[in-house]
């Protein structure tokens, strides 16, 4: 064999190792390239699954927030408590707001959805009560329904009580006992005024005409069965609680 066979030989083995050695890095670098994309792929998977997770105990959370509210979960929205988010709050929205103002209200006589205050912290809880600024209102609004529920009462003669739970109590305030007795007699008898301090007197169960008193509706009572004698009130005298025309005996 020729010296120039031999050297083109030796130029073609070294030729075919180049391509090989080339061959061979191209596949280990796309064996590379193909484990950093599973190693990407699976990272990612990884995030979303975590983020997938987050997100449901997040959600349950909120649920179980919303129930004990009483509410729907898209009345509730979640606080950030800390720079990496993983402290979390809840709070109402504000139609949580109005739909816990209405409940309350609904449940309370006298109070009104305006008259809740919602002290909502997301750290504390959420909680609902009359506002302070409210009570008077409320007061005066248990005064004037309560009354008209009754005969011969008007909103003055009752006290209302009211707490940040709505109002406790509405009673007659003390000393319009009497007030009240004194309407009543003047609608159901024939007196067209009747003084609470000289015309009542107490009797067991509440209050009854004081003797004068009765005298004057007797005479009026008598006056109308009498139309041709003018009886007033020094002509009856009252016998075994009854009023008893006297003029004659007097004569």
């Amino acid at each position: 064999m020729s010296g120039n066979e031999t050297s083109l030989n030796d130029d073609s083995s070294r030729l075919r190792d180049r391509a090989s050695s080339a061959f061979q890095q191209a596949r280990e670098t796309a064996q590379r390239a193909d484990r950093l994309r599973d190693r990407a792929t699976t990272a990612f998977q990884q995030r979303r699954q975590q983020a997938a997770r987050a997100e449901e105990r997040l959600n349950n959370r909120v649920d179980q927030f919303a129930g004990a509210l009483g509410l729907d979960p898209d009345f509730v929205e979640p606080v950030q408590l800390d720079d990496r988010g993983e402290d979390i709050g809840f709070v109402p929205t504000d139609r949580g707001r109005d739909e816990l103002a209405s409940d309350f209200a609904a449940d309370r006589p006298f109070v009104e959805p305006g008259d809740a205050l919602i002290d909502a912290d997301p750290v504390g809880g959420t909680r609902t009560s009359v506002d302070p600024a409210a009570f008077d209102d409320v007061a005066a609004r248990a005064r004037q329904q309560s009354a008209g529920q009754q005969q011969f009462v008007e909103p003055g003669d009752l006290d209302a009580e009211v707490t940040p739970g709505g109002v406790t109590g509405v009673e007659v305030r003390p000393g319009r006992q009497d007030d009240i007795a004194a309407r009543r007699f003047e609608s159901t008898t024939a007196l067209d005024d009747v003084d609470p301090t000289t015309d009542l007197e107490r009797t067991g169960d509440g209050f009854g005409l004081s003797t004068q008193a009765r005298r004057e509706l007797g005479a009026i009572e008598i006056d109308e069965q009498l139309p041709d004698i003018d009886v007033g009130v020094d002509d009856i005298a009252i016998e075994d609680g009854q009023a008893v025309f006297e003029r004659e005996v007097r004569r």
